[in-house]
Protein backbone atom coordinates (compact mmCIF):
# COMPACT_ATOMS: atom_id res chain seq x y z
CA UNK A 1 0.00 0.00 0.00
CA UNK A 2 1.27 3.47 -0.82
CA UNK A 3 2.03 5.88 1.99
CA UNK A 4 0.19 9.19 2.26
CA UNK A 5 3.44 10.99 1.34
CA UNK A 6 3.92 9.00 -1.87
CA UNK A 7 0.26 9.56 -2.78
CA UNK A 8 0.83 13.28 -2.30
CA UNK A 9 3.82 13.15 -4.65
CA UNK A 10 1.81 11.28 -7.28
CA UNK A 11 -1.15 13.66 -7.08
CA UNK A 12 1.11 16.73 -6.96
CA UNK A 13 2.61 15.63 -10.28
CA UNK A 14 -0.75 14.69 -11.85
CA UNK A 15 -2.49 17.88 -10.72
CA UNK A 16 0.48 20.08 -11.63
CA UNK A 17 0.67 18.72 -15.17
CA UNK A 18 -3.12 18.99 -15.54
CA UNK A 19 -3.08 22.64 -14.41
CA UNK A 20 -0.40 23.38 -17.00
CA UNK A 21 -2.14 21.47 -19.77
CA UNK A 22 -5.45 23.24 -19.14
CA UNK A 23 -3.69 26.57 -18.52
CA UNK A 24 -5.87 26.81 -15.43
CA UNK A 25 -5.87 29.98 -13.38
CA UNK A 26 -5.44 28.21 -10.03
CA UNK A 27 -3.27 29.59 -7.23
CA UNK A 28 -0.49 27.39 -5.80
CA UNK A 29 -2.39 27.29 -2.48
CA UNK A 30 -5.49 25.86 -4.16
CA UNK A 31 -3.37 23.44 -6.17
CA UNK A 32 -1.77 22.18 -2.94
CA UNK A 33 -5.20 21.91 -1.29
CA UNK A 34 -6.35 19.74 -4.21
CA UNK A 35 -3.29 17.53 -3.71
CA UNK A 36 -4.12 17.13 -0.03
CA UNK A 37 -7.78 16.30 -0.70
CA UNK A 38 -7.06 13.74 -3.41
CA UNK A 39 -4.21 12.07 -1.51
CA UNK A 40 -6.40 11.97 1.57
CA UNK A 41 -9.10 9.98 -0.21
CA UNK A 42 -7.41 6.76 0.88
CA UNK A 43 -6.72 7.82 4.45
CA UNK A 44 -9.66 9.91 5.63
CA UNK A 45 -12.27 7.75 7.35
CA UNK A 46 -15.16 10.20 6.92
CA UNK A 47 -15.18 9.56 3.19
CA UNK A 48 -15.97 5.86 3.54
CA UNK A 49 -17.34 5.28 7.04
CA UNK A 50 -21.05 5.24 6.12
CA UNK A 51 -23.55 6.25 3.48
CA UNK A 52 -23.87 10.01 3.56
CA UNK A 53 -26.05 12.21 1.39
CA UNK A 54 -24.20 15.28 0.26
CA UNK A 55 -27.25 17.52 0.44
CA UNK A 56 -27.69 16.50 4.11
CA UNK A 57 -24.06 17.40 4.81
CA UNK A 58 -24.54 20.80 3.19
CA UNK A 59 -27.75 21.42 5.11
CA UNK A 60 -26.14 20.43 8.43
CA UNK A 61 -23.19 22.71 7.71
CA UNK A 62 -25.38 25.66 6.82
CA UNK A 63 -27.52 25.12 9.93
CA UNK A 64 -24.50 24.93 12.28
CA UNK A 65 -22.16 27.52 13.77
CA UNK A 66 -18.43 27.97 14.30
CA UNK A 67 -16.07 25.03 13.92
CA UNK A 68 -18.84 22.50 13.23
CA UNK A 69 -20.14 24.69 10.40
CA UNK A 70 -16.69 25.07 8.82
CA UNK A 71 -15.90 21.35 9.05
CA UNK A 72 -19.22 20.20 7.60
CA UNK A 73 -18.96 22.71 4.76
CA UNK A 74 -15.32 21.83 4.07
CA UNK A 75 -16.07 18.11 4.04
CA UNK A 76 -19.08 18.72 1.78
CA UNK A 77 -16.96 20.76 -0.64
CA UNK A 78 -14.17 18.17 -0.58
CA UNK A 79 -16.58 15.30 -1.27
CA UNK A 80 -18.30 17.21 -4.06
CA UNK A 81 -14.90 18.02 -5.59
CA UNK A 82 -13.73 14.40 -5.50
CA UNK A 83 -16.97 12.91 -6.77
CA UNK A 84 -17.47 15.43 -9.59
CA UNK A 85 -13.77 15.58 -10.44
CA UNK A 86 -12.41 12.07 -10.02
CA UNK A 87 -15.51 9.87 -10.01
CA UNK A 88 -18.06 11.59 -12.28
CA UNK A 89 -18.90 8.28 -13.98
CA UNK A 90 -20.14 6.92 -10.65
CA UNK A 91 -23.04 9.37 -10.82
CA UNK A 92 -24.07 8.02 -14.22
CA UNK A 93 -23.71 4.36 -13.24
CA UNK A 94 -25.90 4.73 -10.14
CA UNK A 95 -29.47 5.87 -10.20
CA UNK A 96 -29.13 9.12 -8.28
CA UNK A 97 -31.12 12.30 -8.33
CA UNK A 98 -27.92 14.36 -8.51
CA UNK A 99 -25.78 14.89 -11.59
CA UNK A 100 -22.26 16.32 -11.94
CA UNK A 101 -23.63 19.85 -12.27
CA UNK A 102 -25.48 19.44 -8.98
CA UNK A 103 -22.30 18.31 -7.26
CA UNK A 104 -20.44 21.31 -8.69
CA UNK A 105 -23.16 23.64 -7.38
CA UNK A 106 -23.17 21.98 -3.95
CA UNK A 107 -19.37 22.05 -3.69
CA UNK A 108 -19.15 25.69 -4.73
CA UNK A 109 -21.92 26.61 -2.27
CA UNK A 110 -20.24 24.71 0.56
CA UNK A 111 -16.83 26.34 0.02
CA UNK A 112 -18.45 29.74 -0.52
CA UNK A 113 -20.22 29.62 2.85
CA UNK A 114 -17.07 28.96 4.88
CA UNK A 115 -16.27 32.69 4.77
CA UNK A 116 -12.50 32.35 4.47
CA UNK A 117 -10.77 34.02 1.51
CA UNK A 118 -9.15 30.86 0.13
CA UNK A 119 -12.48 29.00 0.22
CA UNK A 120 -14.21 31.93 -1.47
CA UNK A 121 -11.65 31.61 -4.26
CA UNK A 122 -12.18 27.85 -4.38
CA UNK A 123 -15.93 28.39 -4.63
CA UNK A 124 -15.39 30.69 -7.61
CA UNK A 125 -12.89 28.31 -9.26
CA UNK A 126 -14.80 25.11 -8.43
CA UNK A 127 -15.71 24.22 -12.06
CA UNK A 128 -12.08 24.74 -13.09
CA UNK A 129 -10.91 22.55 -10.20
CA UNK A 130 -13.32 19.83 -11.37
CA UNK A 131 -11.87 20.05 -14.91
CA UNK A 132 -8.37 19.58 -13.48
CA UNK A 133 -9.43 16.51 -11.51
CA UNK A 134 -11.31 15.13 -14.54
CA UNK A 135 -8.01 15.18 -16.42
CA UNK A 136 -6.25 13.55 -13.45
CA UNK A 137 -8.96 10.87 -13.39
CA UNK A 138 -8.46 10.15 -17.10
CA UNK A 139 -4.70 9.84 -16.56
CA UNK A 140 -5.23 7.44 -13.66
CA UNK A 141 -7.68 5.35 -15.69
CA UNK A 142 -5.34 5.22 -18.67
CA UNK A 143 -2.44 4.27 -16.44
CA UNK A 144 -4.37 1.42 -14.81
CA UNK A 145 -5.60 0.18 -18.21
CA UNK A 146 -2.06 0.34 -19.61
CA UNK A 147 -0.74 -1.54 -16.59
CA UNK A 148 -3.44 -4.21 -16.87
CA UNK A 149 -2.69 -4.64 -20.59
CA UNK A 150 1.05 -4.87 -19.88
CA UNK A 151 0.49 -7.56 -17.24
CA UNK A 152 -1.77 -9.50 -19.63
CA UNK A 153 0.81 -9.31 -22.45
CA UNK A 154 3.62 -10.23 -20.04
CA UNK A 155 1.71 -13.36 -18.91
CA UNK A 156 1.13 -14.41 -22.53
CA UNK A 157 4.81 -13.94 -23.34
CA UNK A 158 5.87 -15.85 -20.22
CA UNK A 159 3.40 -18.67 -21.02
CA UNK A 160 4.77 -18.98 -24.56
CA UNK A 161 8.34 -18.94 -23.32
CA UNK A 162 7.66 -21.69 -20.77
CA UNK A 163 6.15 -23.96 -23.49
CA UNK A 164 9.32 -23.89 -25.57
Amino acid sequence: MLSHESLEEIFRELIGTSVKKLEADISPVIEEYMVDVTAGLATRPYLVSKVVYINDLLRTGLDSDGYIRREYLRITGDMALCISGIFPDSLESRKTSFNVGDYIDIGAAAYGNINVDIFDEMSEKFPEMVDILNLVSMKITLTSIDLANYIKRRRMIDARASRK
